[in-house]
């Protein structure tokens, strides 16, 4: 199959993934690795008729803050990453998973720790940067596979950046879809959606 740009209409069934519970699902994710969302929504269904496979995408970002409980230590924090109309933007990823309406699935990107940091650099680099969301890129690609832009993206460009940047993609000259996302050559595991809200009420 490979990563590759896929048709357009080119039909997708999903194979079976692991079903992880929220909690476990924590303990494998780092940063950089890829969240292909898989939305029961109007404009959800409405992508993957065009274009199947995904519906949006982002970046996970694995950072420590400050302990609030113990001073001068901290603890770790898992965000996502995500282009949309503010930039590219970190969101608190329990918050976002906990009212997704649909199915995730996280793309590992199993990378050495020079990858890792050079991910987690720029990773910075584009939510402190000046990246505009292509809107014109994304009504392009219902009917056309624009060339790919870093100043100006789209969800899964940004998502992807970072792990061509690190080396764990090839680059590539053409706009990744969520939908294309299927391909990425990464072991891919499934989200147990509805534990990430027993997580988040039993870490209140």
């Amino acid at each position: 199959m490979g990563f590759r740009p896929r048709k357009l209409c080119e039909a997708w069934v999903e194979p079976e993934r692991e079903l992880v519970p929220y909690a476990a699902a924590r303990l494998r994710m780092r940063s950089g690795d890829i969240l292909r969302f898989v939305s029961d929504c109007a404009l959800g269904y409405a992508i993957r008729f065009f274009r199947p496979g995904g519906s949006h995408a982002a970046v996970v970002l694995d950072t420590r803050i400050p302990s609030f409980a113990t001073p001068g230590e901290s603890v770790r924090r898992l965000d996502m990453a995500e282009a949309d109309e503010r930039g590219f933007v970190p969101l608190r990823l329990s918050r976002v998973l906990s009212q997704v309406v649909g199915r995730v699935f996280v793309h590992q990107l199993e990378l050495a720790p020079p990858q890792l940091d050079k991910v987690n650099l720029v990773l910075d680099r584009m939510i402190k940067g000046d990246i505009a969301y292509n809107y014109k890129t994304l009504l392009e690609l219902m009917f056309t596979r624009p060339r790919y832009e870093h100043s100006e993206v789209i969800c899964s460009e940004g998502a992807v950046y970072p792990a061509i940047c690190a080396g764990a993609l090839p680059a590539i000259n053409w706009c990744p879809t969520p939908g294309d996302l299927v391909g990425l050559p990464f072991p891919c595991f499934e989200i147990d959606i509805p534990s990430v809200k027993d997580w988040v009420e039993r870490n209140r």
